[in-house]
């Protein structure tokens, strides 16, 4: 399996596409066009005029998949002489992860707190695995406590931001290994994307996702669900606002799924999950990249009947607002990318 083949051949294919668009649209153009194709029944997934949208990428560890995201942006801007989507931002938790190598490739401003030692210099100055003891995915009674914790240092992060500069429209969570809490958003409404590396319009029969987890735990779910097509999701990611939402993680609207890649039966999890960040994660990180999303995306404003599919191969229906792309609908099962000829038809005629 060629797998540098296969993730060039998506991504020249998702920027043919924009460019297709942006050579022939600004964002106010492209904006009048939808609302023409959406009359009243679909709003913008984010408003958006004549400004390009600007972004942010959080990370805490290699980086690669937010790296990629930004040099795709950056091809897009040699063609077209600007960017639709204009990344102003890096941000990480971890001293230990590249995002300072990223920032100085890409030559933008780096906001970082390292947050085991805000902990240690905050609250337990003998503590040995900071992120494990704060840890929200854990039942008894420190939850709570948890919970305030992550909140103050969401605050503290933010406010290392608003030192260099503003928070910008967008947000990508690329291999961010914490949720994003209320604190650091403040009031302000912001878009914030995440990278799942699984199929999570694979459902059980009340449609709640299957494939839930971190990295190759939600790659291993996804094996023994007995899948040979590993699909990853880009989701909508919603800040916490109390400790109830922690079970809400991984159940946000499905943006776009990954066409899928069989891998060889020999394969270890932890390798599968690895190639996906190449062929599937890339792909999704390039649909953002290029300004197709979130331009293109909008969401209904009324509740409609969404599909999604249990492993035992049925369908099921829940009731949520739609997403549309361009002007077909596309979620749930359904979402936009799981065909590849999603990309390479012009997805507003």
């Amino acid at each position: 399996m060629n797998i540098s083949a296969i993730s060039k051949s998506r991504t020249e294919k998702i920027i043919k596409t924009a460019l297709m668009i942006w050579r022939h649209n600004t964002p106010r153009e492209l904006k009048r066009r939808l609302q023409d194709v959406w009359k009243d029944e679909f709003l913008p997934l984010y408003e958006f005029d004549d400004e390009p949208l600007t972004c942010a990428v959080f990370g805490s560890g290699s980086f690669s998949t937010g790296r990629y995201e930004i040099y795709v942006a950056k091809e897009i801007e040699k063609e077209l002489g600007w960017s639709p989507v204009r990344y102003t931002l890096i941000v990480t938790n971890s001293t230990k992860s590249r995002a300072g190598e990223v920032a100085d490739e890409f030559g933008l401003p780096l906001a970082e707190l390292d947050f085991s030692s805000w902990y240690r210099e905050n609250y337990d100055p003998t503590s040995k695995n900071p992120i494990r003891e704060t840890s929200l995915f854990i039942s008894g009674k420190s939850i709570g406590q948890n919970f305030n914790i992550r909140t103050e240092f969401d605050k503290a992060l933010r406010d290392r931001i608003e030192k260099s500069t503003e928070l910008p429209d967008l947000i990508s969570l690329r291999g961010y290994n914490f949720p994003v809490m209320y604190t650091f958003l403040k009031e302000e409404k912001r878009l914030i994307d995440d990278t799942h590396p699984a199929d999570l319009s694979l459902t059980n029969k009340d449609g709640v996702p299957l494939c839930p987890g971190w990295q190759a735990e939600a790659v291993k779910k996804m094996r023994d669900c007995g899948c040979r097509l590993f699909r990853s999701s880009l989701i909508e990611v919603k800040p916490f606002f109390s400790v109830s939402d922690v079970t809400s993680i991984d159940v946000g609207n499905i943006y776009a799924l990954s066409p899928g890649m069989r891998p060889p039966s020999s394969w270890s999890t932890e390798k599968i999950q690895e190639n996906m960040k190449r062929t599937e994660d890339y792909f999704l990180c390039a649909l953002k990249a290029t300004g197709l999303f979130p331009y293109l995306w909008g969401i209904s404003k009324k509740q409609q009947k969404v599909e999604y599919i249990t492993k035992e191969g049925r369908i099921i229906t829940k009731s949520q607002h739609a997403i549309v792309v361009g002007k077909k609908i596309r979620c749930g099962k359904n979402a936009f990318g799981r065909n590849i000829g999603d990309i390479t038809l012009h997805p507003i005629f």
